[in-house]
């Protein structure tokens, strides 16, 4: 009898004070920047949901591709905003900063209708170069096999002010990783130094390495 009355507060406690909890999500301090590239400061709303079931750790990042529920200091209730109605906004979350831009990316399908897709991309590395990721979730064919019933992939998007967005991934014109970069103007010097067989993969620690070595030129002269 104890044992019952003692998993039933358990319950209580859980439906009274945790659920409506997880159901109000994260309340991180964040900004949007408005389509006239103005930065209004304020809260952004997290959700401890993801493909239906709940985030012990964290926070569903992909949902925010899609559109953030975001509060201004002077405002009572939250709005939510999607890509194309805002320029991109930002928050920082257990002391790490996250930035989403809004991007209009193309894809080539035989459907008219999706052959342009609006996202908020999150930004995983900035520098001369900026590096966005995209995050797609799919239905997994075999979950019967495997413990999640979702596989998720990643799509990853170089980016600067003069060239605009450019998905890594060979193409008849693009090769190599060197290739990639000649794209974006990248000095012949520091594309000469990067392996021929580079894998796409590693397209972050070349953007690291290539910031280095302006770093290095600079200090030369």
């Amino acid at each position: 009898m104890k044992k019952l009355l003692f998993k039933v507060l358990l319950f209580s406690i859980f439906t009274t004070t945790i659920v409506p909890q997880i159901a109000k999500g994260i309340e991180a301090n964040g900004y949007i920047i408005t389509e006239k590239w103005d930065t209004v400061f304020g809260t952004v709303r997290l959700s401890k949901f993801q493909n239906g079931r709940v985030l012990l750790n964290g926070f569903d990042l992909e949902t925010l591709q899609y559109q953030v529920s975001f509060r201004g200091k002077d405002d009572r209730k939250y709005r939510t905003h999607y890509p194309g109605t805002i320029a991109g906004f930002g928050f920082t979350y257990e002391y790490e900063d996250y930035s989403f831009t809004s991007f209009v990316i193309d894809y080539k399908s035989v459907v008219p209708n999706d052959k342009q897709r609006n996202r908020f991309l999150c930004r995983v590395y900035h520098g001369k170069l900026n590096l966005y990721r995209n995050i797609i979730t799919v239905n997994n064919p075999s979950a019967f096999n495997n413990q999640s019933d979702f596989t998720t992939f990643y799509e990853f998007f170089l980016q600067n002010s003069t060239k605009g967005l450019l998905k890594v991934q060979r193409t008849k014109e693009i090769q190599s990783i060197r290739d990639l970069l000649r794209q974006f103007d990248v000095d012949e010097k520091f594309i000469g130094e990067v392996p021929m067989y580079t894998d796409m993969d590693e397209i972050r620690k070349v953007l690291q390495q290539y910031d280095k070595w302006l770093a290095m030129q600079n200090v030369a002269i």
